[in-house]
């Protein structure tokens, strides 16, 4: 009896095996894609927000030195907090925006080329102070040229992990670097009184996601009426 039993039970065959594996590493090559693909798009999505953040700090910090010269023009010139801020960031307006998506041009070129980066700038966010003290003396710390930074001042260079801007020295309030993030001023073409009627500002960031074949590119304009012409 226990012979008959053993003839009637058998193992799988090699071939039935081998069929086996093969169809769990497909199951398993096709969930290791989809994981793989998954984490990409959230890679993706926290990078992007990152430069919006980014691209949102410009557009507040503009907005920001601007209404403050809005409000500070009936002063006297000495005592102004806002002007020379404003007057540096309309300092070498452009007459048209550089293209933001030049045919087969890279984040590189965007960022180094001297006719896309020619007026660059941006606002060091957490050096933008007062440049008088609410005593009435000078505020040691106010520099303007630490404020806005212009593209001869600091390296903009490409975006090695998403747009940001590299602080470094005492306090992390100086500039070291600008990766993958641009400020540029473009002038009105109508001119009133010999100063153009306002000025777009466009805030652009540039890098290459992590695992993608191509460059994310993203941009804003803020438009600000020109404070010297506005009644």
């Amino acid at each position: 009896m226990s012979s008959v039993k053993r003839r009637t039970l058998r193992g799988d065959t090699i071939v039935e095996v081998l069929f086996a594996v093969a169809i769990f590493g497909v199951v398993a090559m096709v969930a290791i894609q989809m994981m793989n693909r998954g984490i990409a798009i959230a890679q993706t999505a926290i990078e992007s927000q990152q430069a919006r953040n980014e691209m949102d700090a410009q557009a507040a910090a503009i907005n920001f030195i601007h209404n403050g010269f809005l409000a500070e023009r009936g002063l006297p010139e000495g005592i102004r907090q806002f002007e020379d801020l404003w007057d540096r960031l309309v300092a070498s307006p452009r007459l048209s925006a550089p293209l933001l998506h030049p045919a087969d041009s890279s984040c590189e070129f965007i960022m180094t080329s001297s006719s896309q980066a020619a007026g660059a700038f941006v606002v060091n966010t957490r050096a933008l102070q007062h440049r008088v003290r609410p005593d009435g003396s000078p505020n040691p710390n106010y520099n303007v040229g630490n404020i806005i930074r212009r593209h001869t001042q600091n390296p903009f260079i490409v975006a090695p992990i998403y747009p940001r801007i590299v602080y470094s020295g005492t306090g992390q309030h100086q500039i070291a670097t600008v990766e993958g993030l641009q400020v540029f001023a473009v002038q009105s073409a109508n001119l009133i009184n010999g100063q153009p009627e306002f000025f777009d500002f466009h805030i652009r960031a540039c890098w290459r996601p992590a695992g993608a074949p191509t460059d994310s590119r993203l941009s804003t304009i803020v438009r600000m009426l020109n404070p010297r012409v506005v009644e």
